[in-house]
């Protein structure tokens, strides 16, 4: 057994204080066994996001960061709506820089030609760019999701059923 030194003591207090900080959250963890005792899944899902978000902080001049920001915004966003993001980007780009040009009004906040922009407006109206593997693909994953809920909540009510006669 390894022999305690003088950063023994502080180290135990501090595992004390974490675990009456996070005393509440640990009684609810042990009333319910489905939840996990960790967070990631939660973490990996959030990953992509963060990453970018690092790789492209860092990309050019620092002045330019709000606008690159925003483009990663409008990325991710077509990237959660299945879309193609070349053909959206193409799209979406050109008619703003057309607008821009020959019609500045429609570029009004609110306005119905920027609303028809966003990415599930876009998608409605050219669903050859849609990525429909990837919608099916979430479909599956979410319908084993609720399959496995459903089976984990027969199990238990089967279980309360044996405990309680």
């Amino acid at each position: 057994m390894p022999r305690c030194n003088a950063r023994c003591p502080r180290a135990l207090g501090q595992a004390v204080g974490y675990l009456r900080n996070q005393w509440a959250a640990l009684q609810v963890y042990l009333r319910d066994g489905r939840l996990p005792i960790d967070n990631d899944q939660s973490e990996q899902t959030i990953r992509p996001l963060t990453v970018g978000r690092s790789n492209w902080l860092f990309l050019g001049h620092p002045r330019a960061a709000a606008g690159r920001l925003k483009l990663y915004s409008i990325v991710s966003s077509a990237h959660r709506h299945h879309l193609v993001i070349q053909d959206y980007l193409e799209d979406v780009l050109r008619r703003l820089a057309d607008a821009q040009q020959n019609h500045p009004a429609d570029l009004q906040l609110g306005a119905p030609y920027l609303l028809d922009l966003l990415p599930d407006r876009w998608a409605l109206a050219h669903p050859q760019s849609v990525r429909q593997e990837r919608i099916e693909e979430k479909e599956l994953v979410s319908d084993a999701k609720h399959a496995r809920r459903a089976r984990a909540r027969m199990q238990a009510r089967a279980a309360e059923a044996i405990v309680a006669p």
